[in-house]
């Protein structure tokens, strides 16, 4: 058949034009030399290099690949007509191949990264909100139950990868060390108040005991905030680590 664009002469099954990269619709009829459409069932194409991207022989002098649209040369030029490949909605794909059990768990942990994404930006923002400091403790909680279990999803994504698995590997135990500080800032806070309470009813002597004890306690408090606060900058610089990573394979498919 010919390239509908350019006129050259292509294999019956490509998707996208080896010359120009063209998209070729599924539904255009396949028009032979003469012009006549052709109802012939679409042949492979065999010889010359392996498309960089989906792993496919090329014809001899290709600029991009008939199968998915990707330039033959590796670069990320994008073929004329576009390449529907390229886009992360992979329902809008024109002609796609078919998905693997691996590219729709990829594709699954990015919309989960997506999500657990917008309870991290809420978080962040309800603690600059007067009023709101209840919500982003619900958040909170929220994202150390999450975690973990986000955390090996990706694990099964990202396993070739050293790095990012390094970084995965580091979220359970860093998970843990929050919980035992929040439970820890929770019970001194608790103490605190106590201590409050009692001290208005006592006298102004052991007033002053409980007064010296709540200073050490908030002191504790500080501290302890400190390092929550520590544990929580490596998570979210590690969770956009992970998530880049994620993004990229998904992206791929």
């Amino acid at each position: 058949m010919k390239c509908p664009a350019c006129g050259n002469e292509i294999a019956d099954d490509v998707v996208f034009c080896p010359r120009c990269g063209k998209h070729i619709p599924e539904s255009a009829p396949a028009v032979n030399a003469g012009g006549a459409a052709s109802s012939s069932p679409r042949t492979d194409i065999s010889g010359g290099k392996m498309c960089p991207r989906c792993q496919i022989p090329l014809p001899s002098g290709a600029a991009f690949c008939g199968n998915c649209g990707a330039a033959a040369d590796g670069s990320s030029a994008p073929p004329q007509g576009g390449n529907p490949y390229n886009g992360r909605m992979a329902g809008s794909m024109i002609k796609s191949r078919p998905r693997s059990d691996f590219s729709e768990k990829a594709i699954a942990v990015m919309n989960d990264m997506d999500f657990m994404m917008y309870w991290i930006i809420g978080y962040l923002v309800a603690q600059f909100i007067p009023g709101l400091n209840m919500l982003s403790l619900i958040a909170f909680i929220y994202i150390l139950v999450q975690t973990p279990s986000l955390a090996d999803k990706c694990a099964g994504i990202l396993n070739d990868d050293r790095d990012l698995m390094s970084r995965i590997s580091r979220v359970r135990p860093r998970v843990k060390a929050l919980w035992i500080l929040l439970a820890l800032i929770i019970v001194l806070c608790g103490a605190g108040v106590v201590m409050m309470i009692a001290g208005a009813a006592i006298s102004h002597h052991e007033a002053s005991v409980l007064l010296i004890l709540g200073l050490l306690v908030l002191l504790i408090m500080g501290v302890l905030c400190i390092v929550s606060l520590v544990y929580q900058i490596l998570l979210t610089i590690d969770f956009f680590k992970v998530k880049e990573g994620i993004d990229r394979i998904a992206r791929d498919y």
